[in-house]
């Protein structure tokens, strides 16, 4: 089997979305082949990640999502992966910072950082659906008091995990917190962010950020994100923003164009089995790629996600590298199925 590795690939990580939710037969929503979540399957996809070249995982955060609203808690999972695996990364995706109490957030990842033993990633959102807010009893304000609540707690996260450009906001407003011990490891200090959606959140990124994740969207409209981050990272003088941009998509990887549209079929036959309400969150998704259609052709697929053969996969890394993407977020779609991974390592990784 050749293996299509590019020089564009020396400096690229890849890391795996862990299948925590269920959600049947949504093809364009990340998981469409679990019928049930596992945690066999969680810790199965965790090992497969620490055991072949992937930099990291990344666990959801989310209070209620997909079949029966079942999701595996992020901080409390991201713990358990910290304790089953050696080497790689652990990143929340999208932590929300509008569910609970900032010092407590932080005596949480500072416990995952000791566990890990440095192994914990940053990554932030100021959250966006409206139900979990509503049903676990958090205030849902405007997204930009949200967005200004997300800002208090980063500056409470990046002062204790020693983010430079953080610590010289705080220290020049000689905000004080506790000492809550654990003082090593402690972890990069770098955070991610994201959403582009908003002006709000990008000021926050070029201010407090040191990297900006998208979410699955077409090439061009990577483009614009990327080009709306740097002229932002330029006013807040943060050029290190720029050389940690990463691209969270699906994975949908066989040998053949009609292997791959056997498969998505069988997928979206699944949705007969999944009675959740996402509504909010085709919403969600439109908003953040105005490209997105409720029922996609094959090729329209290809243009958001990873989902073709391993030529068709090469070339489109390729366009993400050129626009500047250096790390890129898989969610397998065949997941608990292991076929994409394993061809996404064996014609990438190895």
């Amino acid at each position: 089997m050749a293996v299509l590795w590019r020089e564009y690939n020396r400096n690229m990580e890849y890391g795996i979305c862990l299948p925590v939710f269920a959600n049947p037969g949504k093809i364009q929503f990340r998981t469409p082949g679990l019928l049930s979540i596992s945690w066999e399957t969680i810790t199965n996809y965790s090992l497969f990640a620490d055991e072949n070249n992937f930099s990291s995982v990344y666990i959801a955060d989310h209070l209620m999502l997909g079949k029966h609203n079942e999701i595996y808690d992020c901080l409390t999972t991201m713990a358990a992966i910290a304790q089953a695996t050696k080497t790689i990364k652990i990143y929340p995706i999208h932590l929300c910072t509008g569910f609970g109490n900032k010092l407590h957030l932080v005596k949480k990842l500072l416990t995952i950082d000791a566990i890990s033993n440095g192994r914990l990633g940053l990554f932030f959102d100021y959250g966006w659906r409206e139900l979990e807010f509503n049903q676990f009893g958090y205030e849902f304000n405007s997204i930009d008091k949200r967005i200004e609540q997300m800002v208090r707690v980063l500056e409470c996260v990046g002062t204790y995990f020693n983010n430079p450009r953080i610590t010289k906001i705080t220290t020049n407003q000689k905000q004080r917190f506790p000492d809550l011990g654990f003082h090593s490891p402690r972890s990069s200090s770098d955070i991610w962010l994201g959403e582009a959606d908003e002006p709000k959140m990008l000021e926050a990124i070029a201010t407090y950020g040191n990297g900006f994740n998208s979410m699955p969207c077409s090439v061009s409209t990577l483009k614009q994100k990327v080009t709306s981050i740097a002229r932002y990272a330029e006013k807040k003088n943060n050029s290190k923003l720029l050389h940690n941009i990463s691209l969270e998509t699906q994975l949908l990887i066989r040998e053949t164009d009609e292997e791959c549209k056997v498969e998505i079929d069988r997928l979206i036959s699944l949705e007969k089995y999944n009675k959740a309400n996402d509504k909010d969150i085709i919403k969600q998704l439109k908003k953040v790629d105005k490209s997105y259609k409720d029922l996609p052709t094959y090729e329209e697929l290809q243009r958001n996600y990873l989902i073709g053969t391993p030529k068709f996969v090469d070339e489109r890394i390729k366009q993400f590298k050129k626009i500047g993407i250096n790390h890129i977020m898989l969610w397998p779609l065949d997941a608990p199925k292991f076929n994409s991974l394993e061809l996404f390592k064996s014609y990438f990784l190895n």
